[in-house]
């Protein structure tokens, strides 16, 4: 991606990356990282297809303070979380706590990864080729089961390193 990135700025100038790559992503978009393939409008879909192999999205969460972390019931709105991303329901979740010296009384310490990783194979390399929308894409990705930012942070939620707060803070979804 950045290879590709640097390209484009020097051959079609950093303005129109700039603005290109600012222009349609919504924070509330948990697939916004389709939306590259779709701005590349400057080259022809199918140079693209030929050279895009992956494209990973990442956010960083903060991580609860395992001194302070309090457990706590799994709320409605977060059980449905899960069901609807298909990830089992755990018993209890973690919460921030009051703080502690361990943590500098934040209730967390230290950060952790959240990834979406979709990985171009050959219908997917079709698909970009033949200039599809992002809506296809986005279906294709799903289909060959890749997971959303949000869905890598709920089983980051379900093994107690985050909380749903600091998911929804990052991820922006309620």
């Amino acid at each position: 991606i950045f290879a590709g990135r640097f390209y484009i700025e020097e051959r079609f100038g950093h303005d129109l990356v700039r603005q290109e790559s600012f222009a349609g992503f919504e924070p509330e978009d948990t697939l916004y990282m389709v939306g590259p393939v779709t701005w590349l409008g400057a080259l022809q879909p199918y140079l693209i297809a030929a050279a895009l192999r992956m494209i990973i999205a990442q956010r960083l969460v903060r991580k609860l303070c395992r001194e302070c972390r309090c457990a706590a019931e799994v709320d409605s709105a977060a059980r449905e979380a899960f069901r609807q991303a298909k990830i089992s329901v755990p018993e209890r979740i973690h919460t921030t706590g009051d703080g502690c010296p361990a943590c500098h009384e934040t209730g967390y310490k230290g950060r952790s990864g959240l990834y979406e990783v979709l990985v171009v194979q050959d219908e997917m390399e079709r698909l970009v080729s033949e200039g599809a929308s992002p809506a296809a894409i986005r279906k294709l990705a799903r289909d060959q089961g890749m997971k959303s930012l949000f869905e890598d942070g709920l089983l980051k939620v379900a093994a107690g390193l985050t909380s749903m707060e600091e998911l929804h803070r990052v991820t922006a979804e309620s």
